[in-house]
């Protein structure tokens, strides 16, 4: 039987007291790097995320020192290398800027400052000769508010070697300067192992000495199997402070909660407590200039601000998937301002960068409700304050913690000098947890009455038998039975009964398959020939009287009125097709069919019972869930269920950086 504070803490405590030992404070006036260059643009077609491009414009730039030949321009008013001062004015004791490029040759240097309406002005220029010498532009602290600043570098020599562009600041007080990064991963071994090579290749692009020397890592790996080899290139060369270790498997929620209980252990065994704690994801990609951009934010903290950021399509790396959200509130139909539906509203979801219009209202300061934990950055100082995640095992968790926090008073920034890039996804099993674990958070914070509840499951029973769909009718009873049955969530001994459940989906996965579009066009033309119907329908939150587009590979679900059907007067259908868009596979089935029509009926029927059950028990499922999320938030909750773990709590590897 393990005990996470008798075996790992210690190891941890050692290897967090060297690192203290090593790392270097700031004192008043030190000269600190707020934000370089970041070149990981991952290709010819998005270079004008990073760099401004036109005539005359280098923008396909990949590392330092870039070489601008004479009359040629360097523009860094872009997503990633404009710079946004907003979160540095409202949360930070930083007083001054300096924008400064260091290089070889002749250069002319201007500040721009562009609003959010698009307009652009000049806050200072200057030229260098051939000396040589720093060549910089300074603001004291009655910068503009809500803008981007942008550098327009220009060759004025034959070839003029920029070495470095940084916005710098004279440190305002003494500070440690000290994050430890959080990172938990189950099955991910590989990606943990391949952002840590992806930040090793960047850390030789820039001069990331003193962030890298003040920042550790500790990794949570709860993967079977996985031994010091698994590590071995993350360790090499001295370059990071990293500490690995393996645990039990309790979920993204669970493992954050171990990870974190073992840390702050940690920290009072080892006496120090860093400044800040970054939560990190371990299947996202984000730059090492993100990394030491947000350490660079967190150093002359003035309030208790979370900071997390905004969150693109690994797919598309355009497309922002969120900026932040809202939970339960401005979703769906609901302007109330009420929580009162199960769902949440990503900010500024599905918007494409194609031009500065795009990203212009970004100088503005940004305050979404909640933040994933894919990226979410707090002062360590609250952490005893904040409690621990709840024992969600996936979905659901950052959401809790980020209200959580809210009532505390810690608000949450998107801070618009950093991004990363991730895919989501979603399942059967995955929408069991989302909806699950919405229901709890509504009913802790704030919903007052099941009556929207009610009209939500509603409407989802409706739409699953309008296609006769006994999966998605099965998969929303589950949910409400084990809401009801007090059994499922947020108590001791959670992690195997999610298990058990993911597994129960699963099985309704496997009746998917890809199949090529023609396929798909065929059988919705042949239901047609025989006077039935064929329908294609996205696998969760279909619209009956919406199917999906018959075009070959069309992806997007019809929009016109007048393509509507009555599902109460069109024609049987014969044929149905689901399809995961996440995925893009299909399940063909035959509602017709005797036996399919009794699955139908039966789960439509345990669907509506619980559904009379949950709003009948409304009140007393509120005060349980908020009792027992109480009790989750506690440290004493989390040694318990690690305690009755048969998983051994161990070292994998640990490394200090060379310095």
């Amino acid at each position: 039987m393990s005990k996470p504070e008798g075996d790992i803490t210690p190891q941890l405590a050692a290897f967090l007291t060297s690192w203290a030992q090593r790392t270097r404070p700031l004192s008043t006036g030190d000269t600190v790097t707020l934000q370089g260059l970041d070149c990981t643009n991952p290709g010819p077609d998005t270079q004008d995320l990073y760099f401004a491009t036109g005539a005359d414009h280098l923008s396909n730039v990949s590392a330092l020192p870039a070489t601008l030949a004479n009359q040629d321009f360097l523009c860094t008013d872009s997503l990633r290398n404009a710079f946004f001062p907003e979160i540095f004015r409202k949360h930070t004791a930083v007083n001054n800027l300096h924008l400064v490029l260091r290089g070889k040759g002749r250069f002319h240097l201007a500040l721009r400052a562009h609003d959010t309406e698009g307009s652009t002005r000049l806050l200072g220029d200057t030229a260098s000769s051939d000396t040589g010498a720093p060549l910089r532009v300074s603001l004291g602290a009655d910068w503009p508010e809500a803008v981007r600043m942008s550098a327009l570098v220009q060759g004025r020599s034959g070839k003029s070697r920029l070495d470095s562009l940084t916005w710098e600041t004279a440190a305002p007080r003494e500070a440690e300067g000290r994050m430890v990064v959080l990172l938990r991963t189950f099955g991910r071994t590989r990606d943990v192992v391949a952002l840590f090579a992806k930040l090793r290749r960047e850390a030789a692009l820039g001069d990331y000495g003193h962030f890298l020397r003040n920042t550790a890592f500790v990794i949570l790996d709860a993967s079977n199997g996985v031994g010091k080899r698994d590590y071995a290139s993350v360790t090499a060369g001295g370059l990071f402070n990293v500490f690995t270790y393996a645990g039990a498997n309790l979920g993204g929620g669970g493992n954050m909660s171990q990870v974190m209980l073992h840390a702050r252990a940690a920290f009072e065994q080892a006496g120090m407590t860093p400044d800040e704690v970054l939560l990190l994801d371990d299947d996202l990609t984000v730059s090492l200039e993100s990394l030491r951009r947000n350490w660079a934010a967190s150093l002359f903290r003035t309030d208790t601000t979370m900071f997390t950021l905004p969150v693109f399509r690994q797919n598309n790396h355009r497309v922002l998937w969120e900026d932040g959200s809202m939970w339960g509130r401005f979703a769906g139909g609901s302007i109330s301002g009420k929580r009162e539906v199960i769902r949440p509203r990503f900010l500024r979801h599905g918007r494409t960068i194609e031009s500065t219009a795009d990203f212009q209202d970004m100088a503005a300061a940004h305050y979404p409700e909640y933040s994933t934990f894919i990226f979410q950055s707090l002062p360590a100082a609250i952490l005893p304050d904040m409690g621990y995640p709840a024992a969600f095992f996936l979905r659901g968790d950052d959401i809790e913690y980020s209200l959580r926090g809210r009532r505390l008073g810690h608000s949450v920034l998107s801070n618009p000098n950093l991004a990363s890039w991730h895919e989501p996804a979603h399942s059967y099993g995955q929408e069991y947890m989302s909806i699950s674990h919405g229901l709890i958070v509504n009913l802790c914070y704030g919903q007052e009455d099941a009556g929207t509840m009610v009209q939500f499951f509603l409407q989802r029973a409706l739409s699953h038998l309008g296609v006769a769909d006994p999966m998605g009718l099965e998969l929303y009873a589950t949910i409400l039975e084990d809401i009801c049955s007090k059994e499922m969530f947020l108590a001791h001994g959670f992690a195997p009964r999610y298990l058990e459940r993911l597994a129960y989906f699963r099985g309704f996965e496997k009746k998917f398959e890809q199949l090529p579009p023609e396929i798909i066009f065929e059988i919705l033309e042949q239901g047609d020939a025989r006077h039935g119907q064929a329908e294609h329908h996205f696998f969760l939150y279909m619209m009956p009287d919406r199917p999906v587009d018959r075009s070959t590979g069309a992806k997007k679900a019809r929009k016109s009125k007048t393509m509507r059907r009555d599902t109460a007067s069109r024609i049987p259908l014969t044929q149905v097709i689901l399809t995961n868009p996440n995925n893009w596979t299909q399940y063909i089935y035959r509602p017709q069919e005797a036996a399919h029509g009794v699955a139908v009926a039966r789960a439509a029927a345990r669907l509506y019972a619980r559904i009379e059950q949950f709003s009948d028990q409304f009140d007393n499922l509120k005060d349980h869930y908020r009792r027992q999320l109480d009790e989750t938030m506690r440290a004493d909750f989390w040694r318990k269920e690690l305690q009755e773990r048969p998983e051994t709590i161990s070292l994998i590897t640990s490394g200090q950086r060379n310095d």
